[in-house]
């Protein structure tokens, strides 16, 4: 079912409703509210994956909203959308949230922000091992991976020659680019690298950049007509982060714990 028809289907119902896009979730404290989560398609682990296995969403956002759920305040439901569409359609007013942070918006000054989730770390990855002196303004024509559709504030300047940027489809597409020698390196954030090398290139040797060359919050994006429900958010934020189980879902969808991987990356 396309979705197009998904969103016609859902929006039809009668219940009380919200349209909310990758990564995020909207609290009432009365009812129960039927909430849509946009998926940035394909998704990518920790945040949110689909589980071939149990044949459904997974991720640290679906560990979020559990308690949320259990609590009789949103029942979540997830539908498939590209990058740029999510973010318009909050900014069109068709959707109410997604995950993402103020610094990678076209529009920031449309939106709303809650506490963040987690800080966003943007790493360069690569086969060879960096210099401990590495720097991205010591770069010349390296071409560097990116997933298509995404913003890099930290390689802005260094994309200002098109060629240096390799778009990929996913964050495992992109890794696999640079493996395959396409580019020189991968840009990823900290979370997605570390459960791909763990479970998708375990036994591929992965190095990465000394520092990150840029790092931001990881939040929820809210359309301006949501104010009320910040506070909310901010609440089950800070309650799933204070009582260890964030550590704990970034570890679960992280890492795999069976087996020992050449990876040189770790937990922090």
């Amino acid at each position: 079912m396309s979705v197009v028809l998904n969103l016609f289907l859902l929006l039809c119902k009668p219940r009380l409703m919200l349209l909310i896009v990758f990564g995020a979730q909207v609290s009432l404290t009365h009812a129960q509210t039927e909430v849509i989560f946009t998926v940035n398609a394909p998704g990518a682990a920790p945040f949110l994956y689909f589980d071939q296995t149990k044949q459904e969403y997974a991720g640290v956002v679906v560990d979020f909203f559990e308690t949320m759920e259990k609590n009789g305040v949103v029942d979540v439901r997830y539908v498939e959308a590209i990058r740029a569409r999510s973010e318009q359609l909050v900014y069109d007013g068709r959707a109410d949230i997604f995950l993402s942070s103020p610094a990678w918006l076209s529009a920031p000054d449309k939106i709303l922000t809650s506490e963040p989730l987690s800080m966003s770390k943007t790493f360069l990855y690569s086969s060879t091992p960096f210099a401990s002196d590495f720097s991205v303004d010591k770069l010349e024509n390296e071409r560097i991976c990116t997933r298509r559709g995404y913003v890099y504030p930290g390689l802005a300047n260094y994309f200002i020659l098109p060629e240096r940027r390799v778009d990929s489809a996913s964050q495992k597409t992109g890794m696999s680019m640079m493996l395959k020698g396409r580019c020189d390196y991968v840009a990823m954030n900290y979370f997605n690298a570390v459960s791909l090398v763990n479970n998708e290139f375990c036994d591929t040797l992965i190095h990465q950049s000394p520092a990150p060359t840029n790092v931001v919050p990881n939040a929820f994006i809210l359309s301006k007509s949501l104010v009320s429900m910040v506070p909310t958010i901010n609440h089950y934020l800070q309650e799933f982060q204070s009582n260890g189980d964030a550590d704990k879902a970034f570890d679960t969808h992280s890492f795999n714990t069976g087996v020992t991987c050449s990876s040189t990356l770790s937990r922090k």
